[in-house]
């Protein structure tokens, strides 16, 4: 008997959209859906929002579905994967993946998730202070 392993290659997911790690240790299992075929890339990326569909999980295509969680890690853009849902946690707006250009994350009313902007493209200040507030309490500082 042979085997012919099959090997995908992938580069490392970007998950610095995620505030904290906190949502990682505690990923819900779910199924994408079969609507997930009409959009046109082969893999999905860490950070596309996602919409709850009975027992599955769709991406967010338009501003009248509802962002019940985010896709953890890339993805193969299969109907029927199983993948992890970050469904609760800090998520960081300005890091989110172009994926999400027809979903207006600001106006997302969700009380699992605290969304946070970036002014001036830091996180940290130097005296440990951070640089961030939730949406529509931006520090211009």
């Amino acid at each position: 008997m042979h085997f012919r392993p099959e090997f995908d290659h992938y580069s490392p997911s970007d998950l610095s959209w995620l505030g904290s790690r906190h949502a990682v240790d505690n990923a819900e299992t779910g199924t994408l859906g079969e609507k997930t075929t009409h959009i046109r890339t082969s893999v999905l990326p860490s950070g596309t929002a996602l919409h709850r569909e009975g027992d599955y999980w769709v991406p967010v295509t338009s501003k009248t579905q509802s962002v019940d969680g985010f896709l953890l890690t890339d993805q193969d853009n299969n109907p029927g994967e199983v993948v992890p849902i970050a469904w609760h946690g800090r998520v960081r707006v300005d890091r989110l993946p172009d994926s999400n250009n027809r979903v207006t994350i600001a106006e997302c009313d969700h009380p699992e998730f605290t969304f946070v902007h970036e002014p001036h493209g830091s996180l940290w200040n130097e005296d440990g202070s951070t640089n961030f507030d939730a949406i529509g309490d931006v520090r211009e500082d």
